[in-house]
């Protein structure tokens, strides 16, 4: 499997607008798209993990957070840092509305997106290894809830919304996470980059080294962190993608 870096997108790649959903309010960040293509250059894939709660409150749409997306991953082509893949969770537990106001698993800290972009990955063998580790009833139930699966974006998009495994599912790709070699091998070779603490912790759930930036929330959340919080603190983009790759050629001589 290839390598990821998942990323924030508000306070990491663009700068902190609250419930930003509108082309001309989106500037991306100093250093972002240069730190963006070195990874990008050194075989990593970029993948973006973003709250987007927005949606929940009513204060914008699903299109209105699809086109922004696709704009930033645009602009971000233009310097050589293409987007691999992006998922959003458009729930808030206490103030959605309707359907979108629920406690789910796809919200940072809680890492569902991060098991859902690795599911997307895992190879066939790997996907029936872990439907053949759930009962039968849960298996049949796994299979039929990924048949009628769409994608969870619209076409052409690379962005995907929330959490679509079944739980049952995620639950075993949890246990293949820990028990597996091949694919333990594979988490010490990710990194989540963001701006607070609940990347962070998304991070760590999932198991990977996470990576907090000085910019958005970045300052103010280190002040407040607890040691184990992060792994590295970085002034910004480049900065962390040069620690990324020094980190990944030190592993590469010892192995």
């Amino acid at each position: 499997m290839e390598r990821v870096v998942f990323l924030d997108r508000d306070g990491t790649i663009n700068e902190e607008v609250n419930y930003l959903h509108k082309k001309e309010d989106l500037h991306i960040l100093p250093a972002v798209t240069e730190g963006l293509r070195l990874l990008r250059e050194a075989g990593f894939l970029l993948i973006l993990i973003t709250n987007q709660a927005g949606i929940g409150r009513g204060y914008y749409s699903v299109r209105d957070c699809i086109e922004l997306n696709d704009f930033l991953a645009a602009e971000l082509q233009k310097g050589g840092a293409r987007l691999s893949a992006g998922y959003y969770c458009p729930h808030h537990p206490t103030h959605g509305i309707g359907e979108w106001k629920r406690a789910c698993l796809c919200r940072k800290p809680e890492a569902g997106l991060f098991y859902q972009a690795e599911w997307e990955m895992l190879s066939e063998k790997l996907r029936e290894d872990c439907l053949f580790g759930l009962s039968e009833r849960e298996r049949e139930e796994a299979e039929r809830e990924l048949l009628s699966d769409q994608g969870g974006g619209e076409s052409g998009s690379l962005l995907q919304s929330g959490l679509r495994l079944p739980e049952a599912l995620l639950s075993e790709l949890k246990k293949r996470n820990e028990t597996l070699s091949e694919l333990r091998s594979w988490l010490s070779h990710c990194y989540m980059i963001g701006d607070k603490r609940i990347d962070m912790e998304a991070g760590h759930r999932f198991g990977v080294c996470s990576i907090l930036l000085s910019t958005g929330y970045g300052a103010e959340e280190k002040r407040k962190a607890k040691p184990g919080d992060y792994d590295y603190f970085s002034k910004d983009m480049k900065e962390a993608a040069e620690w990324i790759l020094k980190r990944e050629r030190r592993d590469s001589l010892k192995s």
